[in-house]
């Protein structure tokens, strides 16, 4: 259910995409215009790759900042992959990991 709603958000900025295995899916690249759609992004992980221009990040964030999009679906986009849990979430295990002996 998130999946497809994060899905309908991308494609409201990048058009129709043409969905992948492995939760990727392809859209036309904004960066270099190919006539190809060869921007895939990943739903689970976030990742997103050009293969013609290699334009790329780990986060949905960074793309839609690249792409000036509106606050409005920014501020969608962090409901939908709930980044500050995410952050607080990855800040604890992080202080986990430092305690241990290696």
């Amino acid at each position: 259910m998130i999946k497809l709603k994060l899905l309908t958000l991308i494609e409201s900025i990048l058009n129709k995409g043409k969905i992948q295995n492995k939760g990727n899916v392809a859209f036309h690249c904004p960066f270099c215009s190919h006539h190809k759609k060869k921007l895939e992004v990943n739903l689970i992980s976030q990742h997103w790759h050009c293969w013609i221009c290699n334009a790329k990040g780990r986060k949905l964030i960074t793309l839609f900042k690249k792409l000036n999009v509106e606050r409005y679906k920014i501020n969608k986009l962090f409901e939908l992959i709930n980044e500050t849990d995410y952050q607080v979430n990855k800040k604890i295990s992080d202080k986990r990991t430092l305690n241990y002996p290696v």
